[in-house]
């Protein structure tokens, strides 16, 4: 019976030994799956800070465009306040009118001209080919002239 007893407790001595070996060899799997998913949220978290740090980046430049935009809308407002002050905008108005005005009246004219010179310049055209015509025809008889005064001149 000693034997038994002495075998029951090598047994149960193995047994936790298997125990703690089996517990050691499950918590180093655990504590690597957990060191692997530590690694990966450790990831994500650098690459979601670099984004962030690039709104912060577009946002404050967003900023200095507004402001730079809020400036120089001031600075244009004052602008035209200085360049209309002690006018009444009704008469700037009328005044920016009448000038366009003229501009157009202008360009219509130039227009105007421009399609009477092409008129006449149409009507010039077309008189050439005729004129043409007529010197070509004048132009063998001159050559034919000259060839007898050559002649002429060449018996004497």
């Amino acid at each position: 019976m000693a034997e038994i007893e002495q075998y029951a407790a090598d047994s149960q001595k193995e047994l936790s030994q298997l125990r703690e070996f089996a517990e050691i060899k499950y918590m180093k799997g655990y504590l690597k799956e957990l060191e692997s998913v530590s690694e990966s949220y450790n990831e994500e978290y650098e690459q979601v800070k670099a984004q962030d740090q690039s709104l912060g980046d577009r946002i404050a430049e967003a900023k200095k465009n507004i402001e730079n935009m809020v400036r120089e809308s001031r600075e244009l407002v004052k602008s035209m306040e200085e360049k209309t002050s002690g006018k009444e905008f009704e008469a700037l108005l009328s005044e920016v009118k009448a000038r366009e005005e003229a501009v157009v009246a202008t360009v219509q004219e130039k227009s105007s001209e421009r399609e009477k010179f092409g008129a006449q310049f149409q009507a010039v055209e077309s008189r050439k080919p005729a004129e043409k015509a007529g010197h070509a025809k004048k132009a063998p008889q001159k050559a034919a002239g000259r060839k007898k005064e050559k002649g002429k001149i060449k018996k004497k």
